[in-house]
């Protein structure tokens, strides 16, 4: 009696196991991981290019270069249409989780700093230019995640015919 219940047992742990193993083989599931898996290589090279990217132009550039924002808004663009290109089926939406790191930053940014600005006179035009800066990079991004996708999709139909 005791080596059937134990037949049985092991059954329902072996019935247990694939069950739980067809769910995380599932073709869903497999695309829902890829997605994730996307979006987290999107937010870590942009997190990479946020902590790179400033230190290196203003190293060799200085801050108040004209050539600043531009040489930090093109590896977004050229980041986005690189990732765009290898996942065409997200497009655009890449260059959002590629620009995810900066509205966080740049909220505690200006939590850090709040008390200088309530006890010095705030250059209103210049911030609002400075965020409009910011803004283009998540614009190149975008743009670029589009454009890469497009051109695989172009490439994936000229091969096709």
């Amino acid at each position: 009696m005791l080596e059937v219940v134990r037949v049985i047992s092991h059954f329902r742990y072996i019935q247990m196991v694939s069950i739980a193993m067809s769910l995380f083989t599932d073709e869903k599931d497999d695309e829902r991981v890829n997605s994730i898996r996307r979006k987290a290589l999107a937010v870590f090279v942009g997190t990479a290019l946020f902590f790179i990217l400033p230190i290196t132009i203003g190293s060799l550039l200085g801050d108040n270069t004209p050539l600043y924002l531009p040489l930090l808004v093109a590896p977004y663009g050229m980041s986005g249409a690189f990732l765009g290109f290898l996942w065409p089926d997200v497009g655009w939406r890449l260059g959002l989780w590629l620009s995810a790191i900066w509205p966080p930053m740049l909220l505690f940014m200006l939590f850090l700093g709040g008390d200088a600005l309530m006890k010095e006179h705030v250059d209103l035009k210049g911030t609002v230019r400075d965020l409009l800066g910011y803004l283009m990079i998540m614009i190149a991004a975008c743009l670029g995640a589009e454009v890469g996708a497009i051109i695989r999709r172009r490439r994936r139909a000229d091969s096709s015919t």
